[in-house]
Order: C-alpha cells, then structure tokens, then sequence
C-alpha cells in the first residue's frame, strides 16, 4: 500500500505572509511554522479572493472564485453539493479534520 502524504493546511486571520522567519523576515521569532514549512511546501504566492473571511474561506476550499461559489458574506454558505478540497481528500481516502473559527 502506497504511504498518503499528511496534509496540514494553516490558515490565520491578520497574518501577513512576510511576518514569518522561513519568508525572510530578520525579527519574527517562528521556529515551529518555519520548521512545517521546510518539512513540506508554502504557498507564497497566494491572494486573498474575498474581503470578508467566509467568502475567502469559501473560495480556498471550494477552488473557485467568489462569483462562481456565490459565498458574498460572512453569513452565507457553501451550496450544498458543492465539491470542496475536502470532499476531494476524503474521496483520495484522507480522514479530515476543521479545527478552530472555520465559518464554514
């Protein structure tokens, strides 16, 4: 049987990509996030689809943009049915897990 990599998708609110030690910056103090980062990939170059946090949250797992899922606030939610990037886990046999203010 073929060993599945772990995936660990971080997410924070407030947190500017730059503001840690393995992005480059010389004070943030981050051995824990700079050691996953190392162990695996980052996402640098990512960009924030909505301004509010459900339409974001929404555009990341579902892997289209705000018009296209239709999340345009905070209290929307993802149409039922929808595939997300955690049905497509589940469905490749990962076990998933949300842990923490997920709005979803």
């Amino acid at each position: 049987m073929e060993k599945k990599p772990n995936i660990v998708l971080l997410m924070s609110d407030q947190h500017r990509a730059d503001m840690m030690a393995c992005a480059g910056d010389p004070v943030a103090q981050t051995p824990n996030i700079d050691w996953l980062a190392g162990q695996g990939v980052r996402f640098d170059r990512t960009y924030c689809q909505g301004p509010l946090c459900m339409p974001a949250r929404a555009s990341l797992v579902t892997e289209r943009f705000v018009r296209d899922h239709g999340v345009f606030e905070n209290s929307s939610e993802i149409p039922a049915g929808m595939p997300t990037f955690m049905t497509r886990l589940k469905e490749a046999g990962y076990h998933t897990a949300e842990v923490g203010k997920m709005h979803l």
